[in-house]
């Protein structure tokens, strides 16, 4: 497991509150002397978890680790089954964070796919290194969705993004994707704060006065958990 740095990693810290709040978190935002602004347009975010059939990448986000990954393909769009996107392997180690990504043009899910061919026909588009986190993490855990909001501060040295209406889908134990029955998550916002790993101060000093709360989030984690057990149906 290689968990040293780049250059390009990212300082990283999550804050979490329930969807009540966004009006006083937006304000914040709006109000705030780093003079944030929209970055992009707003998007919709789909994923698919993978993990080894141990759960390891749970585990170690579970505990806590210093170094953990985690593998998941993410796509856009309104399009519940997976469109073309990009295979992320994404890194953490303390508050720095980052992805080695692989671009994929054509859509893995066909009507009617099993997980075993849409994996296949992620592994038909990339390179020897994307094969082998797939076959190091060969389960499709799960699948979630939310809306994204970007900002950018007047400096463009900070990103901002603001994350609701959490869907997940249960896919353990699945020969085929389940698209139709979801699990209850609750109704929360996920604020993340980042920069080049060189500015954290800015970023420590900028998070003061946010009507939230800090501390550690995890979407793949928190998916797990809305499952009625853990390994059972």
């Amino acid at each position: 497991m290689n968990h040293i740095p780049p250059q390009d990693a990212r300082f990283e810290i999550k804050f979490v509150d329930y969807e009540t709040k966004m009006p006083q978190i937006l304000q914040w935002v709006r109000m705030h002397n780093a003079r944030f602004r929209k970055h992009y347009p707003d998007r919709t975010i789909h994923n698919i978890y993978f993990d080894t059939h141990d759960y390891e990448a749970f585990s170690e986000n579970l505990s806590g680790a210093s170094n953990r990954e985690k593998l998941r393909y993410r796509w856009y769009g309104k399009s519940i089954t997976p469109q073309a996107g990009r295979l992320e392997f994404k890194k953490r180690r303390n508050l720095l964070g980052w992805k080695e990504i692989c671009n994929i043009k054509a859509a893995p899910y066909t009507e009617g796919a099993r997980w075993r061919d849409i994996t296949n026909r992620l592994k038909q588009q990339v390179t020897h290194r994307e094969r082998l986190w797939l076959h190091s993490n060969p389960f499709p855990v799960l699948t979630n969705v939310y809306n994204r909001k970007y900002f950018i501060s007047g400096d463009g040295l900070i990103r901002l993004t603001l994350d609701t209406g959490f869907k997940v889908w249960d896919q353990r134990f699945k020969s085929t994707p389940n698209f139709k029955h979801a699990s209850h998550v609750a109704a929360t916002v996920v604020i993340e704060i980042k920069s080049d790993h060189r500015h954290g101060k800015i970023v420590s000093s900028i998070v003061q006065g946010l009507p939230a709360r800090v501390g550690r989030h995890s979407k793949y984690i928190t998916g797990i958990k809305s499952f009625q057990t853990l390994f059972g149906g």
